[in-house]
C-alpha cells in the first residue's frame, strides 16, 4: 500500500512540475507603450522578493536587449534580470512548475543574466553592460526565465514581451560572432578560451572588445 501511495505521489508531483509549454502570441496588444505598461504592471506584482519593488525596464531600440530592474526598499542596490535575444522569430512561451508560472524565450540565440548592482544597466552597442555585485547571488545562462505567481500575470507579460520582440529587424547574431571570434583566436594562438569562459567574462561585465583581448 505504501508503495502504491508513493507511486501516486510521484506521478502527481511530476505532472504538476512538468506541464506542457504554451506558446504565447502578442494577443490584442498594438503598441510599444501598451507593452511596456503591461510589463511594468506585472513585474511590479511579481518582484524577486518582498524586499524589492519594480523600478523600470531598460531596452535597446529594437527590443532585443532588455534589462528588467527592481530597487531594494532599504538598501542602495538594484536586482537585475537581463535578456539578449538574437536570431529570427523567437518564441515566447509559458511553463508551469511547482506552483509557479515561468515565461521563457526559445529560438535563435538566447542569453540572460541575473544579480544585483548599485548602478543601472547600460545598453551599449549590441550589448548590455552591468556592474554586478560579486558578493550577491548571480549567474548567466543561455536562456531567459522570469517567474510569476499566477497565470494571468504570466500571460499578460508574455504577450507584451512577444510584441516587443516582433519589433526586431534582422541583423547579425553578435553572440555567435563572439563564439566565432573565439574559435578563430584559438586556431591562431592555441588559446583555450572556451565558451564557458566567455560567459563568465560577460557575467562580470566585460565588453566584447575586452573579451577579445583576453582571449588573444
Amino acid at each position: 500500500m505504501k508503495k502504491v501511495m508513493l507511486i501516486l505521489f510521484l506521478l502527481i508531483f511530476f505532472a504538476g512540475g512538468c506541464a506542457k509549454k504554451i506558446v504565447i502570441d502578442s494577443g490584442e496588444i498594438n503598441s510599444i507603450d501598451q507593452s511596456l505598461n503591461i510589463i511594468k504592471e506585472t513585474l511590479n506584482k511579481n518582484s524577486p522578493s518582498k524586499d524589492y519593488k519594480y523600478y523600470k525596464t531598460i531596452h535597446s531600440d529594437n527590443f532585443r536587449l532588455l534589462a528588467f530592474t527592481w530597487v531594494h526598499k532599504k538598501k542602495d542596490k538594484l536586482y537585475i534580470k537581463t535578456a539578449e535575444v538574437y536570431g529570427k522569430s523567437p518564441k515566447v512561451y509559458i511553463a508551469r512548475s511547482l506552483g509557479e508560472y515561468f515565461v521563457k524565450v526559445s529560438g535563435g540565440t538566447i542569453y540572460g543574466c541575473y544579480g544585483t548592482s548599485k548602478k543601472e544597466p547600460v545598453i551599449g552597442f549590441k550589448e548590455i553592460k552591468v556592474d554586478w555585485n560579486l558578493l550577491d547571488n548571480r549567474g548567466c545562462d543561455q536562456s531567459i526565465k522570469i517567474s510569476f505567481n499566477n497565470k494571468e500575470d504570466a500571460e499578460r507579460f508574455a504577450e507584451a514581451l512577444a510584441f516587443l520582440l516582433k519589433q526586431y529587424k534582422e541583423e547579425p547574431d553578435m553572440f555567435e560572432k563572439i563564439r566565432n571570434e573565439k574559435t578563430e583566436i584559438k586556431v591562431k594562438s592555441e588559446n583555450k578560451c572556451s565558451v564557458d569562459k566567455i560567459l563568465k567574462m560577460k557575467e562580470i561585465g566585460l565588453t566584447r572588445e575586452e573579451i577579445k583581448k583576453i582571449c588573444e
